[in-house]
């Protein structure tokens, strides 16, 4: 029997081009990522800051990130979608991997997680949380968004097969309050599916 992390690899490797259409409909998540940035101090330079995307798909965020800083790292599991990146942005700044098993280089700066960690179940979402807490530079910072429930769900969706973990701020404090301080929530509805936002501080 498939693992729910193989079913969700299965899906999105036989969808790519699906997916990713889905995907480029929307435009660059601009004021989150302004934000992560303004939270540096006034003098920083931001060309000089390191980030690292999970599940950055086929570059959308990169295509606003880079106006920032073009110290970038971009990870997903699509093969062909990060093909299509590196192609579109003439840009080796891609790469094809499971971010769970990946080797995270030291000192990023700002990791963001757009609706990236969505697949962990508490156990993976806590070894990614401390695997993150690793490869930030000092009192740097997490951005991640996840689907939002009242309480830890596990859901699966029938047509596609994927599975889907909904946690709520609370269970969310509970996995990362021993390395993490919470700067900022936004919880918010889309196409009747509850979010939650958070920029996470290294303590």
């Amino acid at each position: 029997m498939k693992t729910p992390k193989q079913k969700n690899i299965d899906a999105y490797m036989l969808h790519q081009k699906h997916y990713q259409d889905r995907y480029d409909k929307f435009p660059p998540r601009v004021s989150d990522i302004d934000r992560a940035f303004k939270l540096y101090s006034w003098d920083t330079k931001y060309a000089d800051l390191n980030i690292l995307e999970l599940w950055c798909c086929a570059g959308r965020e990169y295509s606003y990130i880079r106006e920032y800083t073009d110290n970038y790292l971009g990870i997903d599991i699509q093969d062909k979608t990060i093909d299509f990146a590196k192609k579109k942005y003439w840009s080796d700044k891609f790469v094809c991997a499971d971010f769970e098993n990946y080797s995270f280089s030291l000192n990023q700066d700002i990791v963001f997680a757009f609706a990236s960690l969505l697949h962990c179940d508490k156990k993976s979402l806590k070894t990614m949380l401390e695997k993150i807490f690793n490869s930030l530079s000092d009192s740097w910072l997490l951005y991640i968004s996840l689907k939002h429930a009242s309480h830890y769900k596990v859901y699966s969706e029938e047509k596609s097969g994927r599975v889907f973990y909904l946690y709520s701020l609370s269970d969310i404090r509970s996995i990362s309050s021993q390395l993490y301080k919470i700067l900022y929530v936004d919880e918010n509805t889309y196409n009747s599916q509850n979010w939650i936002t958070l920029v996470l501080i290294k303590k």
